[in-house]
């Protein structure tokens, strides 16, 4: 994405899973920001290692959803009203399951967007 920017604070920040699945759900939630934050405008990733968990934030610049919108926000089908064209309502769902069946979860706040994941411990075997 060339309006992105990313940081990483706090070390490696490894994690097990499905790398497919992972990797959707960042591409909708970049694709979100996109659609949604002013046209042009820049993205921001984030990735943070605390001691039992690795966070992945997506922001953009837009004026973001209010509390009560980001508790909806990751129904399927659930649309802000005035949303952008485009889109089926269920990229957010999907980083919801998508977190959840890794034993994370995903949050809203404002125009950021953040996926919680376990750490996995180095010296365990990688998974396949």
């Amino acid at each position: 994405h060339p309006r992105a920017t990313v940081t990483a604070e706090g070390g490696r920040a490894l994690v097990r899973g499905d790398r497919a699945a992972l990797e959707r759900a960042l591409r909708n939630l970049v694709e979100n920001a996109e659609r949604h934050g002013p046209a042009g405008g820049p993205v921001a990733i984030a990735v943070a290692g605390g001691a039992r968990s690795a966070r992945l934030s997506v922001s953009d610049t837009g004026a973001g959803l209010t509390p009560e919108q980001a508790a909806r926000a990751f129904q399927r089908f659930w649309r802000a009203e005035g949303a952008a064209a485009g889109g089926s309502g269920l990229g957010l769902a999907i980083v919801r399951a998508t977190a959840e069946r890794h034993g994370g979860s995903a949050s809203a706040a404002g125009a950021t967007f953040t996926i919680e994941l376990p750490r996995a411990d180095p010296a365990a075997a990688p998974a396949r």
